[in-house]
């Protein structure tokens, strides 16, 4: 029994996978399940479906079964554009000013073969939401420092584990980070607003280098600033005594 998943731009949820599995062995008896999760889009890692025993199927993976097929059903000839549309402005972000979601996500799928690092994702709030990446996290057993991408923005954050010192952890982080940016010379700056809470941002600054005449990224530039930023916080990254 060959069992698909076919997610297009949601991802698993819950044990769903493991259900649908779990099912179709106890039909069928476990040698006699082959499990596929096929991905239209794209998402950051595939760790939860591997470990629920689902073999991956990427786009790519069906781009090429396609390129093979020899057809003239129209049918099939319209889902191969359709899937190469979206490959194709996956990778387009190098020729593009203004990014939409699949740019971010092609830009994003790049750092992440850079950095060997990192997850990303959409994340919503209030504001309309944005396309985010995350990633050079460094933990004590008070709080968590890494920092994130929102979309044109680099963002030092820190998640707190203990409410009660939100403001106090955040304002220790605050002065630590600003003062080795100034003396690293590199360009950090307050946030408009110091919030409280679980998770809080605590430096922010623009990272994404751009060709003068063109506007377009400079893929090298950009990518040696965030490895810039990412040596950075690796190197200044407060240890729980810095709390005390």
């Amino acid at each position: 029994m060959i069992i698909v998943e076919d997610k297009v731009s949601t991802k698993s949820h819950d044990n769903q996978l493991f259900r649908y599995k779990s099912y179709a062995e106890n039909k069928v008896g476990k040698e006699n399940v082959l499990a596929i999760y096929f991905k239209t889009h794209d998402q950051s890692n595939y760790r939860k479906e591997e470990k629920d025993g689902f073999k991956i199927f990427h786009r790519q993976d069906l781009l090429k079964l396609l390129n093979e097929t020899l057809t003239d059903n129209d049918i099939l000839l319209d889902f191969k554009s359709y899937i190469f549309s979206i490959e194709e402005e996956v990778s387009n972000f190098l020729n593009k000013e203004k990014w939409n979601h699949q740019n971010w996500t092609g830009f994003f799928k790049y750092l992440q073969k850079e950095l060997n690092a990192g997850d990303w994702g959409y994340v919503p709030n209030q504001n309309g939401g944005f396309m985010g990446y995350w990633w050079a996290f460094n933990k004590n057993e008070l709080c968590t420092q890494y920092l994130q991408l929102q979309e044109d923005d680099l963002v030092l954050k820190i998640n707190s584990n203990s409410e009660k010192n939100d403001k106090k952890f955040r304002n220790i982080c605050f002065k630590h980070y600003l003062e080795k940016a100034k003396q690293a010379a590199i360009s950090f700056n307050k946030p408009s607003r110091l919030g409280v809470g679980e998770t809080m941002t605590i430096l922010t600054t623009k990272y994404i280098v751009r060709d003068e005449e063109s506007q377009l990224i400079d893929i090298e530039k950009t990518s040696e600033n965030i490895r810039l930023y990412t040596n950075f916080i690796n190197n200044n990254f407060l240890k729980l005594e810095d709390f005390m």
